[in-house]
């Protein structure tokens, strides 16, 4: 075994020894971002044990880029001895999660905390530090500095944020089939767009310059759902990759097609990919369990791109369910900046096969939801899903209107606009106060 596998290994046992990955214990199926698994495939079963693969000219070749190691057929000679065999499969064992999932997992992409980035300015405003956390505040005074780079303890909701569109982006142009192997030179154009460099269209440098001007969130200070979903849209609008559009609704979880229809047509008609951003929350005190259908159905819709959410310091990135949890990617980890140009060992970084749930219980009620609209026909059959009764006992967190109420307006659109404010208690910017 070379030495670059031993490292490999030695770091992944490491991993699972500090934190241990958990084991699938439950038998109710497993989805993510609107793919089905079986929890337990048979091997009779090919669908369920095997990666989808998409035509080959639209997935590269698998390689150990990633935080996966190879199989081990390719990462040991033939005539191993037994004591490394039993290395690379203890540092390899997935818990009993399906292959098929851990790959559709591991090719999501995952932007976390980063350190070491060109300089962001502190605001001019002798009040701003008063928006800083205590960690922010003991960072800044051991710095001397009037510059953060880097965004540990304020910036994980902009990197979940950052997530939730990066995946949006790479659906829309790669396809929901696309699966990790070597870097590309299309995924390395993607991943561009979100180095830690202002020059980036997407990098945490022009989340913080719009955040400041347009939504009053100074550098340093935690971005709620609201602020990082306006973000989203001014920096998509002035960049449009992929002729992609945003419809926001930052204050509450409903969609008014006549808006909607404003924002994803052109005056002649076409209809562009939309991404539906909608910030609710789902409780008072914490998670309201009677949400807790309409969170997994969300997730299971092949329209959905995730979920970013979370208050300060608990931000995630959600993007599946299984029974009474939630998979996510968490931003928390801090790992050096994503740099001009990307490396190969850069691209690796914003991938990972370590899986982590938590339960509903465990969830903060403040949540961003994504949806990727591709066309007028995806339209049509996300809303069929969306206006679908819940079950017995739970209740809708995304409520569709043909029109949108104005100051004025006719009496009935307003009582439907007070009744869905009464089913989903709504997040207001960056404080999560419950409108009522």
């Amino acid at each position: 075994m070379n030495s670059d596998n031993l490292a490999r290994i030695a770091g992944r046992i490491y991993r699972y020894i500090r934190d241990p990955m958990p084991h699938n214990q439950h038998d109710d199926a497993i989805w993510c971002l609107g793919r089905q698994y079986d929890s337990h495939p048979t091997s009779s079963d090919p669908d369920s044990t095997q990666p989808q693969t998409p035509p080959a000219a639209s997935i590269p070749a698998p390689s150990a880029t990633s935080d996966s190691i190879p199989p081990d057929s390719a990462a040991t000679p033939q005539k191993e001895d037994e004591f490394e065999k039993v290395q690379v499969q203890e540092a390899t064992n997935d818990n009993g999660w399906p292959p098929a999932f851990l790959d559709d997992l591991e090719s999501r992409i995952w932007l976390t905390y980063r350190t070491n980035f060109s300089q962001i300015a502190e605001s001019t405003d002798p009040a701003a530090s008063a928006g800083y956390s205590w960690k922010t505040h003991i960072t800044q005074l051991v710095k001397h500095g009037r510059v953060f780079t880097d965004d540990v303890g304020w910036g994980c909701m902009i990197r979940s944020g950052q997530s939730l569109l990066a995946n949006t982006l790479q659906i829309l142009e790669f396809g929901r089939d696309w699966r990790i192997g070597e870097p590309s030179d299309a995924e390395r154009k993607l991943l561009s767009r979100f180095a830690d460099d202002p020059e980036a269209p997407f990098s945490i440098h022009r989340f913080v310059k719009h955040g400041a001007n347009a939504c009053g969130t100074q550098p340093g200070h935690w971005f709620g759902p609201s602020a990082t979903a306006r973000c989203i849209q001014a920096l998509v609008d002035e960049h449009s990759p992929s002729g992609l559009r945003v419809y926001v609704r930052p204050g509450d979880a409903s969609v008014y097609q006549d808006s909607f229809m404003r924002v994803a047509r052109d005056s002649d008609g076409s209809f562009h990919p939309t991404l539906i951003l909608l910030g609710t929350m789902l409780g008072l005190h914490g998670f309201n369990t009677l949400y807790k259908e309409g969170v997994k159905a969300a997730l299971r819709l092949p329209q959905s791109v995730g979920i970013a959410g979370g208050r300060t310091k608990s931000s995630h990135y959600f993007i599946g369910t299984q029974a009474d949890h939630l998979f996510y990617l968490d931003p928390h980890e801090t790992r050096p900046l994503l740099p001009l140009p990307l490396s190969d060992a850069d691209i690796a970084t914003c991938h990972t096969r370590r899986l982590r749930l938590i339960s509903f219980q465990d969830v903060d009620p403040s949540m961003l939801l994504g949806f990727l609209i591709r066309d007028e026909s995806d339209w049509d059959a996300w809303k069929a899903a969306i206006q679908s009764p819940p079950p017995t006992g739970f209740k809708s967190i995304v409520h569709i209107y043909d029109t949108e109420p104005s100051l004025g307006g006719d009496a009935s659109t307003e009582a439907d606009f007070e009744r869905a404010m009464a089913d989903v208690q709504s997040c207001d910017e960056d404080e999560g106060e419950a409108i009522v």
